[in-house]
């Protein structure tokens, strides 16, 4: 496992605890599984307060933020490993039976360029 690899993987634990644990109160209208993996992938890029996720999403999160950015800071740029992590995420989303969550992550993927 390459290092950017962990550290994908890391974050987006990180990320799916911080929304958990704050529940309802953290947990904005509107989210998605999908957002807790799009949220790394756009730090990764530098893309922060992008429009390809809600407002809420970015809102009060600055420490989350930080901390994804600190952990991924360190990792060597490697698309074949962002779209391995694209192609892990893919294949998890219909899990949630959600036809809204699965249609939106990919159009997120496409957006953001990763298509698996």
């Amino acid at each position: 496992m390459s290092d950017l690899s962990r550290a994908l993987s890391i974050c987006t634990d990180e990320v799916q605890h911080h929304y958990r644990a704050m529940g309802g109160s953290n947990q904005y209208d509107g989210f998605m599984n999908w957002h807790i993996p799009a949220f790394v992938l756009l730090i990764y890029q530098g893309k922060v307060g992008s429009d390809l996720l809600p407002y809420r999403a970015w809102h009060k999160t600055e420490n989350l933020q930080a901390l994804v950015k600190l952990k991924l800071e360190d990792t060597e740029p490697n698309k074949e490993t962002l779209e391995e992590y694209v192609e892990s995420v893919t294949s998890q989303i219909p899990r949630f039976k959600n036809e809204k969550e699965v249609s939106q992550w990919l159009n997120f993927v496409k957006e953001f360029n990763l298509a698996p």
